[in-house]
């Protein structure tokens, strides 16, 4: 067995580390229009089988009042109005929900009377196929609900606030000890697990759920009032491991997305949940931060600070992400409101006249592995994940190949070179747990490359 040739890192400030970057591309207000005065809730997502953008978002025609109805319009690829557009069936009114595009279907949740939420799964054209409704707890809240699609399931979640009716955001109470009230259903719209209380203190308001190298992971903000913005892990049977500060100044994380190099997260900042605008942090699979950005500038108030009362100001809030090759999507909504009294807690006059909002980012590969997702080409890895060593099928005989494994960082931490035949081993070595990338190449070709991960 030929030996490995390990490639020393040298450690570099957290920013210098950075393998990517964003920079923004364009922007474009979606509401008001030519149908709605106002959009909240914004979500983008693109249909690579039409070459297609729909954004979806809750509507109505007046600029006061609910809510009527959650609108979707299409865009071309150059993101484009096309003139169609339809709302979403089965709602006489529409609130606070979350959407999921999982293939060419979408995945819907929100409040209905009485006290339910009503999950609803439409085809590509936006043609209701089937909806299920489930009861609330009654110290469930029915507002800034959960809804990811990961580890083959659907995961729902609701802020739990045990002796609170209905509990309401923001206006929590310091003695509050929230939890999350969480249900898993299948893409066929069927319960796979009972509902469960998850014990752990955080918000679920505007949280997300990715499920990646064997753990599931809960992005949501710490109890009110510090913003701290965490992740928490719990392993496959939903055990409690541990919780990781992201920051201490965030909320709504409910853009999530991982390219299995990095986690991409959009959230809202600004030490307020009225005040603030839209940063994108990108992760490395331990969650340690490797690049952010703030995408908005409107003003913000500091913690403690004594802003002016009664002057408009703006908030961007509720971020949805979706990725298409080398670009990003961001989509929110922006509303405006005055502060009238002095806290704490700060007291707003909310205008209640959100507008949706989609703006589009580059991804800038700076060095590493390529931009776009990894290409297998064939190659078939057993087992995956692994702890000791796994087995590396090619799709053809390889004539003197060189074999990289990449860090999530982009950083080169193994080589081998000079192989032949189809069949590699790969043994771990020193290398810690984590996600990787294998790189095969015959000269400037790359015959294979596929995501690794190591647990112990």
């Amino acid at each position: 067995m030929r030996k490995w040739m390990f490639v020393s890192a040298i450690a570099f400030a957290l920013q210098s580390q950075a393998q990517v970057s964003l920079s923004v591309m364009n922007h474009w207000q979606i509401t008001p229009n030519d149908q709605d005065s106002s959009g909240v809730f914004c979500r983008t997502f693109y249909n690579p089988s039409k070459d297609r953008f729909y954004v979806v978002y809750a509507g109505r025609q007046g600029m006061s009042g609910p809510m009527k109805y959650f609108r979707w319009r299409e865009y071309d690829p150059h993101f484009n109005y096309t003139g169609v557009s339809g709302t979403l069936e089965g709602f006489t009114s529409a609130g606070d929900y979350a959407m999921v595009m999982v293939g060419t279907e979408y995945y819907h949740v929100t409040l209905v009377s009485p006290w339910s939420f009503k999950l609803s799964k439409y085809d590509a054209d936006f043609n209701l196929l089937e909806s299920v409704t489930f009861p609330l707890d009654p110290h469930d809240s029915g507002a800034d609900m959960l809804l990811n699609d990961t580890n083959g399931r659907l995961i729902i979640g609701a802020f739990h606030e045990p002796g609170t009716f209905h509990p309401a955001m923001p206006m929590q109470s310091e003695t509050w000890s929230p939890r999350m009230h969480k249900w898993e259903y299948g893409l066929d719209l069927k319960p796979i697990a009972n509902p469960i209380f998850l014990q752990e203190i955080f918000t679920t308001w505007g949280a997300s759920c990715i499920f990646n190298n064997g753990k599931y992971h809960i992005i949501t903000m710490h109890k009110w009032p510090d913003y701290q913005f965490n992740v928490c892990r719990y392993d496959a049977n939903w055990k409690y491991i541990d919780t990781i500060n992201l920051s201490d100044d965030g909320q709504w994380g409910q853009g999530i997305l991982w390219d299995g190099r990095y986690y991409y997260l959009a959230y809202h900042t600004g030490n307020e949940h009225r005040s603030g605008n839209i940063t994108i942090g990108l992760y490395d699979a331990n969650w340690s931060l490797v690049y952010d950005t703030t995408i908005t500038n409107y003003s913000v108030f500091e913690m403690n600070s004594s802003p002016p009362l009664n002057t408009l100001q703006y908030n961007a809030n509720r971020p949805f992400l979706t990725r298409v090759s080398d670009t990003l999507y961001v989509s929110y909504d922006v509303d405006d409101y005055m502060l009238v009294a002095y806290g704490p807690p700060h007291y707003y006059a909310e205008g209640n006249r959100w507008q949706a909002h989609v703006m589009k980012l580059k991804i800038d590969q700076v060095s590493g592995i390529a931009a776009t997702p990894p290409r297998s080409y064939g190659l078939e890895i057993f087992p995956n994940p692994f702890s000791a060593h796994t087995t590396l099928r090619m799709p053809r005989e390889l004539n003197n190949a060189t074999l990289s494994i990449i860090n999530c960082l982009g950083q080169t931490v193994a080589v081998r070179k000079n192989i032949h035949g189809r069949t590699i081993t790969i043994h771990r070595n020193h290398l810690p747990t984590g996600t990787y990338f294998v790189r095969v190449t015959e000269g400037s070709t790359i015959v294979a490359e596929k995501g690794i991960t190591i647990v112990d």
